[in-house]
């Protein structure tokens, strides 16, 4: 495999923290030649955090929504990119001020300021109701919302985790043939359904009734929980004959 690629949460932290694994994860795929890529819905910001004190190759960020990755004649200076036009530049920040107006309530999430290509609110004073009408005003506009446990994030229709992927293997001149993808929910179900070598960790287990698309290997047991799961399986699959 030319390439790692990974969601951050829940698939490589663990209790929603870094652990030793994970700088154990990047190192061992620096060793074999099959640099890590970080997929994920959190902000551009966490892109760079990463991508400055980790020597990961690149950052999906946003479901998809913003690339970092680094300068081919200077790896240190990580390049950003938002994969949104300029339309929908224009039409999120018409979203967020429809929002503003329509829906006073609506308390912008802790990293509302730290996305580029999306935008986020927490669920604390929205009702169904009002995910309803956020929904129906969506809809006209070509965007689409979904809900985590505690907050609620707005982005393009087209945008998706495969969507970012697709983008940055064409960037990396490389096929989807050369990677393999590990997740462990609900939004890596684009990558599942798209990509040919998918791997979900075994806390996937939770969300398998309500995936369409499900990976072509799921890993079972605590010892395959998260990062874990992810060596685990790289030792004894992926680079096992290199």
């Amino acid at each position: 495999m030319k390439m790692i690629l990974s969601d951050f949460d829940g698939t490589i932290t663990i209790d929603e923290k870094i652990s030793e694994e994970f700088l154990e994860l990047v190192s061992l795929c620096n060793r074999n030649n099959s640099p890590l890529v970080i997929v994920s819905g959190r902000p551009a910001s966490w892109g760079s955090f990463l991508m400055n004190y980790f020597n990961i190759h690149a950052c999906i960020m946003e479901d998809g929504g913003f690339m970092l990755t680094r300068d081919r004649d200077n790896s240190k200076k990580v390049l950003r990119t938002c994969l949104l036009n300029i339309e929908e530049r224009t039409t999120l920040v018409e979203i967020k001020n429809w929002i503003t107006i329509n829906l006073p309530q609506a308390i912008p999430s802790d990293d509302f300021e730290d996305r580029g290509a999306s935008c986020s609110y927490s669920l604390i004073n929205l009702s169904l109701s009002d995910f309803i009408k956020i929904e129906t005003f969506l809809f006209t506009k070509g965007f689409r919302a979904y809900k985590t446990f505690k907050n609620l994030y707005i982005l393009p229709k087209k945008i998706d985790k495969l969507f970012g992927i697709q983008y940055f293997l064409k960037l990396e001149q490389i096929s989807s043939a050369e990677i393999v993808y590990f997740g462990d929910s609900i939004n890596d179900e684009s990558a599942f359904n798209g990509l040919p070598y998918t791997v979900g960790v075994s806390n996937i287990e939770h969300y398998l009734d309500l995936l369409e698309h499900k990976p072509n290997i799921i890993l079972t047991g605590k010892e395959n929980r998260s990062v874990k799961g992810i060596l685990n399986f790289l030792r004894t699959q992926a680079f096992q004959s290199q």
